[in-house]
C-alpha cells in the first residue's frame, strides 16, 4: 500500500473518530449532509453547500455547531433555518423569603405596629411625620378617631403606640408654644429695660444666642446665593448684548475674528480677551455707557462688598477704556 492510501485512511479514521474538527483544526462535515466526512473550507460558502439537500432541522443544527466550533461565522439567516437544542429542564429554585414576607406569627411587636400604623411602608416613623405636617384641629379629630374606635388594627399594641404618637405630637406643640411665648415675654423684658438696645441684639438675649453670630446668620440669609445671582447676571448680560448688537449693527467683533469668537464672550473673558477682539465700535459703545456689567460687578453690586469703581478700573480694559 503506498503512502498516499495510508494518509487517507488515516484522515478516514480521524474523520470517524471526530467528524467535527481534527487535530489540526480542519472542519469535516458530520453525518446528516450529502458532503457527510468531506474536508471543507471555513467558509460561509462551504457554509450553504454542506448545508444544501438537508431538510432534517436536528442535521442542520449539528452542521452549524460543527461550523462555529471550526470558527465560522454563521450568519443569523441560517441560524434561524437550525432546530433549537433541546436541554433538560431545570426545576426553578423557590424565591428566597425576605423581611417582607415574614409571617405575623414571626413578627416582633414593633414590626406589627410599624406594619399598622405606617401606610406607603414608611412605618410608625412615617405616621410621626404625618402627625406632624397636621394641624391643631386634625391631630385632636385622630386621638378622637383613635379613642372611639373608628380605626381598625391588626393588633392592640398598635392602637396604643399610635395614640402614644398622637399625644407626644400634641405635648411637643405645647412645649413649643410654651418656649415662644416665655422668649417673647423676656423680648419684650429687655427692650423695656434697654430702649437704645437694637431688636436683633434683645432677641439674641431673649433666645440665648450670641448676639454677633445671630446678626451674620441673618446677613448670610438676606443674601443672595452665588447660583441666584448668576442667574440673574445672565439675563442683565442678554440686555446688553441686545443693546450693543443694535447699537453698533452687529459689528461686536474685529474682522479677523468674527468665525471664531462669540461675542457674549465679551462679558464673561479677561479685559485682554475684550481689548484683542472688540472691534472699535463695541469699544465705543461701552466707554460711552460706562462699560458692561461683568459677574464681579454684578456680585458687587447685589452683595455690596468691595468698590464698583475699583473693579472697573481693574478691568478697565474690557469697557473699552484707556489703559
Amino acid at each position: 500500500m503506498d503512502v498516499a492510501a495510508i494518509r487517507r485512511k488515516a484522515r478516514l479514521a480521524v474523520i470517524l473518530r471526530a467528524p467535527v474538527v481534527d487535530r489540526l483544526g480542519n472542519w469535516h462535515v458530520p453525518k446528516g449532509s450529502p458532503l457527510g466526512g468531506r474536508f471543507m473550507r471555513k467558509t460561509s460558502a462551504a457554509l450553504r453547500q454542506a448545508l444544501e439537500g438537508v431538510d432534517d432541522p436536528d442535521a442542520r443544527r449539528r452542521i452549524i455547531e460543527s461550523a462555529e466550533k471550526a470558527g465560522i461565522k454563521v450568519p443569523s439567516t441560517i441560524r434561524k433555518t437550525a432546530a433549537p437544542k433541546v436541554s433538560a429542564k431545570k426545576t426553578p429554585a423557590k424565591p428566597a423569603k425576605t423581611s417582607a414576607q415574614k409571617t405575623p406569627s414571626r413578627m416582633t411587636t414593633a414590626e406589627k405596629t410599624q406594619a399598622a400604623s405606617g401606610r406607603g411602608g414608611r412605618g410608625l416613623e412615617g405616621y410621626r411625620q404625618r402627625l406632624r405636617q397636621m394641624d391643631d384641629a386634625a391631630l385632636e379629630a385622630s386621638l378622637r378617631v383613635i379613642d372611639e374606635g373608628k380605626v381598625q388594627f391588626a393588633n392592640p399594641a398598635d392602637r396604643v403606640a399610635a395614640r402614644r404618637a398622637v399625644l407626644a405630637e400634641m405635648r411637643r406643640r405645647d412645649r413649643a408654644a410654651q418656649r415662644a411665648a416665655e422668649q417673647a415675654r423676656r423680648y419684650e423684658q429687655i427692650l423695656a429695660e434697654q430702649p437704645n438696645l437694637d431688636e436683633l441684639t434683645a432677641w439674641a438675649l431673649a433666645t440665648g444666642q450670641d448676639p454677633e453670630r445671630l446678626r451674620r446668620k441673618m446677613e448670610r440669609l438676606a443674601r443672595p446665593s452665588v447660583r441666584q445671582m448668576r442667574r440673574d447676571w445672565e439675563l442683565v448680560v442678554e440686555s446688553e448684548y441686545l443693546e450693543a448688537e443694535e447699537a453698533t449693527r452687529g459689528h461686536m467683533v474685529k474682522p479677523e475674528g468674527r468665525l471664531r469668537v462669540n461675542p457674549r464672550d465679551f462679558w464673561r473673558r479677561p479685559a485682554a480677551y475684550v481689548d484683542r477682539w472688540a472691534s472699535e465700535e463695541f469699544k465705543r459703545w461701552a466707554a460711552e455707557r460706562g462699560g458692561i456689567t461683568t459677574f464681579t460687578a454684578y456680585r458687587a453690586m447685589a452683595t455690596d462688598s468691595g468698590s464698583l469703581r475699583n473693579i472697573r478700573a481693574r478691568d478697565r480694559g474690557r469697557y473699552g477704556e484707556a489703559a
